[in-house]
């Protein structure tokens, strides 16, 4: 089933409210530098740094831990950025890329689920 997410650019402060960590996510604009960006699906032992969190989680266990059914954890996507989890679409960011209390510009990514 197709997805659509919006990538943009902003300029000026960041405001924590304009990015909600699960359907609108913000990165640093280093995230444009990176080399490979990939949507996909989960596999097996995949972790990340969630947002706020020391240490790294299992997705599985991120899946776990909002009650996804089985249908929904197959369907979920993540955004993989030089061979880091850096979102799990609805869910959860990373602590990859974040945005700087003095960065006057970060990239914007929101998520229409058209579930």
């Amino acid at each position: 089933q197709p997805i659509e997410v919006t990538v943009e650019r902003v300029s000026g402060t960041f405001v924590p409210s304009m990015a909600d960590g699960c359907f609108s996510v913000a990165f640093s604009t280093e995230i444009l530098g990176a080399g490979r960006a990939v949507l996909r699906h989960q596999r097996v032992g995949d972790r990340m740094r969630p947002f706020g969190m020391r240490g790294t989680k299992l997705v599985s266990d991120l899946f776990a831990d909002a009650k996804l059914t089985e249908l929904a954890k197959r369907e979920t996507w993540l955004l993989e950025v030089d061979g880091a989890i850096v979102w799990v679409l609805g869910l959860r960011s990373a602590d990859v890329f974040r945005v700087g209390k003095h960065d006057q510009e970060y990239v914007r990514f929101i998520y229409k689920n058209n579930n």
